[in-house]
């Protein structure tokens, strides 16, 4: 019996539709694949990551400013200056570099941390001297600080740039001394006082000295 032109098609139909099913069948398995396979190595990462040991940070050691400024003093024959302040203010940064004019520099982060005061003292420097390491500021004014007389800088963007916002500074026994960083006036103020007994004496004991030799 012949089979009509109709039932071929229907035949050949099927035919194509099986193997599209079979096509579409097998696309979808190898997505699932990937996605398995990408499920797969997303969760390795995440044991890694998980699974390192990360401990805790080690500590910075604590900066004895008070050592380094005493081997300064014997090395240079200067009395380097030491803010008498709490306990709250921590020592982030403490140096002395022989440059033409021997500078110490001590910085202090304030008690909340969220500002600091940097103290830089010049064996030997100047107004000129401050005004260099200070990008240029010139002076503008003056304030006195549980005693002692202390010159104010003017703040620019050169100096904003620098990350400072106010800075004072004092001539010294033996040079000039700089207190400067991102703290308010206030704040300043309030390193300037816990060293004015020291500038102060040094002062004395340097115009004593001076007498002495006349």
């Amino acid at each position: 019996m012949a089979r009509s032109p109709l039932s071929e098609q229907s035949a050949e139909d099927i035919a194509a539709q099986k193997a599209a099913r079979s096509a579409a069948y097998r696309s979808s398995q190898t997505v699932r694949n990937l996605l398995i396979a990408l499920g797969v190595t997303l969760l390795i990462v995440v044991v890694v990551v998980w699974g390192v040991p990360r401990g805790t940070p080690a500590e910075q050691p604590d900066i004895d400013v008070a050592q380094i400024a005493a081997d300064t003093a014997d090395a240079y024959d200067v009395e380097p200056l030491v803010p008498d302040l709490s306990d709250d203010w921590r020592v982030n940064f403490a140096e002395v570099t022989p440059e033409q004019v021997v500078t110490w520099r001590v910085t202090y982060l304030t008690p909340d941390e969220s500002d600091y005061v940097t103290m830089l003292e010049g064996f030997g420097g100047d107004e000129a001297w401050a005004s260099q390491k200070l990008d240029g500021a010139a002076p503008e004014g003056t304030t006195t600080i549980d005693g002692v007389e202390w010159t104010e800088y003017e703040i620019g963007s050169g100096q904003r740039d620098a990350g400072y916002e106010y800075a004072i500074g004092a001539a010294t026994a033996d040079g000039f001394v700089l207190l400067y960083g991102s703290a308010s006036a206030e704040t300043t103020a309030d390193v300037a006082a816990a060293m004015s007994d020291q500038i102060t004496q040094g002062s004395d004991g340097a115009h004593d000295a001076e007498e002495n030799a006349e």
